[in-house]
């Protein structure tokens, strides 16, 4: 048999880990400039100072309709990849005798019959 390596389901799963680990690492950028770092504001009632800031880009990133949208085609652009690689496979059954069988021991027993000249033909019109 013909075998991909890696195999589409480990490409599949590359692109998927690839698109979490991207969109996680939003979490880890926090926003600037809206904390009070020195004191100075205006304490108003009700606000949490310490809180202003420490918020992540991830709700933001991960609810862009845009940004869904291109980890939907990245990972899904494996599985149209997938039915094609799957035909173009299959133009190589024509040829599955050269490694599905032992050529040699077939050519060994097919002399042992002691061919004519119209079985070597026949033969190799299979081909």
């Amino acid at each position: 048999h013909v075998v991909l390596q890696p195999s589409l389901e480990d490409i599949q799963s590359a692109v998927n880990g690839a698109a979490k680990k991207i969109l996680n690492a939003s979490l880890e950028i926090k926003r600037w400039g809206q904390t009070d770092l020195n004191g100075d504001e205006e304490n108003r009632p009700g606000v949490d100072y310490d809180a202003i800031g420490t918020g992540s880009f991830y709700d933001e990133i991960a609810s862009d309709i845009e940004i869904v949208k291109l980890v939907l085609l990245l990972t899904g652009s494996v599985e149209g990849v997938k039915k094609m690689v799957v035909e173009h496979l299959k133009s190589y059954e024509a040829y599955d005798f050269l490694y599905l069988s032992n050529l040699q021991e077939e050519y060994a027993a097919f002399i042992a019959k002691k061919p004519s000249l119209d079985m070597f033909e026949t033969e190799l019109m299979k081909y």
